[in-house]
């Protein structure tokens, strides 16, 4: 009878060791998968977001309706002499568009990535195999917006002027092992442009 409870805790023993190496190995091969996957979760993860946010302000822009922004003043010989820009305008401009944008995110919501888990640990061999492993990306909460003025030749004699927004915007990035981490997401979008054909002339604000 001794003998048979010795041996009944010897095997209570040896179970609760096995669930312990269990629960280790999970959380190890968890925080493995956590490390490999951060590079190709944010790869994933920031070019699902470029292409979202290109078709966001592609359909944005096509709805935007504001009066001309340029002002081109010529001399009696028809030569541009300057060109003056409707700031109000294109502040105007640059706040819808980040309204609107935010809005488009907060409509698609949390964004989910199942990706094989042989693509984030870093082998050929394995890439596009194993189970899936689940990412969220949260949708951005505030946007970064910067307006600012280029100059670039447009052929012969021909300069285009042109109002540039860039926007960028921060999303969480959920991992399985429970970590997060950041990715930011940058774009330029032309808001109005004119060509000036002569010298480039005085240009007022």
């Amino acid at each position: 009878m001794a003998w048979w409870k010795r041996s009944g805790h010897a095997r209570l023993f040896l179970r609760i060791c096995i669930f312990c190496a269990a629960v280790s190995s999970s959380f190890f091969l968890l925080n493995r998968i956590g490390n490999a996957a951060l590079p190709a979760a944010k790869a994933y993860a920031q070019a699902d977001a470029i292409n979202f946010t290109t078709s966001a302000l592609n359909e944005i822009l096509d709805t935007l309706s504001y009066p001309p922004v340029f002002q081109i003043y010529t001399d009696e010989n028809g030569a541009v002499t300057s060109v003056t820009t409707n700031w109000a305008e294109i502040q105007a401009m640059k706040q819808t568009v980040s309204q609107q944008l935010l809005l488009r995110f907060a409509e698609r919501g949390t964004k989910q990535f199942s990706v094989p888990a042989g693509s984030l640990v870093g082998n050929s061999f394995l890439f596009g195999h194993g189970p899936n492993i689940k990412i969220r990306a949260l949708p951005a909460d505030s946007i970064q917006t910067d307006v600012h003025s280029s100059f670039d030749s447009a052929g012969i004699n021909q300069t285009r002027y042109r109002i540039l927004l860039t926007i960028q915007a921060n999303m969480q990035l959920l991992l399985p092992d429970g970590s997060t981490d950041t990715i930011t997401l940058q774009q330029e979008i032309c808001l109005a442009e004119t060509l000036i054909v002569g010298h480039v002339p005085s240009i007022w604000n």
